[in-house]
């Protein structure tokens, strides 16, 4: 079950913008996150609740954790046993962490009990919250320094009014020259180290910088 545990890659909060071949993405806040999560949870037929915790723009930890409480209640009503085991700061932001049993229970509901009271607020905490904004700020300015060396040990040209978000997806994208066009979008280098795949945001730590 979703629980708190790997969510952030389906964002309905953000755009992601790029897969690297270690499986992280990377978000870029959308021009108006609340707004599309507002649309979202009107799309996946969010409670009510869930709709007014976006009413003043914005959402909190207090809001977050009721929304993921209305949905494990959900879950135990339909006969799984939730067990919340605690939480965990990740991402600049405290994520609950839980696991469910299904036991007999029918898994897309258990599904829709996510869908309809959690996930949009969930969402939009993980990825466009305040904290969660200003924490993918700290990581790109303390990155972008050893993310332009890397794209330059590679061969990879940037600009220096290219965003750090651009210039991860150049990293991950390919390198420029002859060898650049594999037809399965892998990116073989020729620096020495023959069968290897470009990816900046590993050579960079992107995932498990913690700052």
């Amino acid at each position: 079950m979703h629980g708190l545990v790997g969510t952030a890659a389906a964002l309905v909060a953000a755009a992601v913008v790029l897969t690297g071949c270690t499986g992280e993405s990377t978000p870029r806040a959308t021009a108006d996150p609340v707004a599309e999560a507002v649309a979202a949870v009107k799309a996946q037929g969010g409670d009510a609740d869930e709709l007014a915790a976006f009413s003043d723009r914005t959402i909190t930890y207090d809001e977050y954790e009721a929304a993921m409480t209305r949905a494990f209640d959900c879950e135990r009503a339909l006969g799984a046993t939730v067990t919340v085991t605690g939480t965990k700061k990740e991402e600049g932001v405290t994520r609950i962490e839980a696991t469910t049993t299904a036991r007999s229970a029918d898994a897309k509901a258990l599904d829709d009990c996510y869908t309809h009271h959690a996930q949009a607020v969930d969402m939009y905490w993980q990825v466009s919250s305040p904290d969660a904004v200003a924490f993918q700020e700290r990581r790109s300015a303390a990155l972008l320094p050893a993310l332009r060396d890397c794209l330059t040990r590679h061969g990879v040209d940037w600009a220096k009014d290219e965003s750090f978000h651009e210039l991860m997806a150049k990293g991950v994208t390919g390198r420029q020259g002859d060898d650049a066009g594999s037809t399965d979008g892998a990116v073989t280098l020729d620096s020495g180290s023959s069968g290897a795949q470009l990816d900046c945001p590993a050579e960079i730590g992107y995932a498990s910088w913690d700052g």
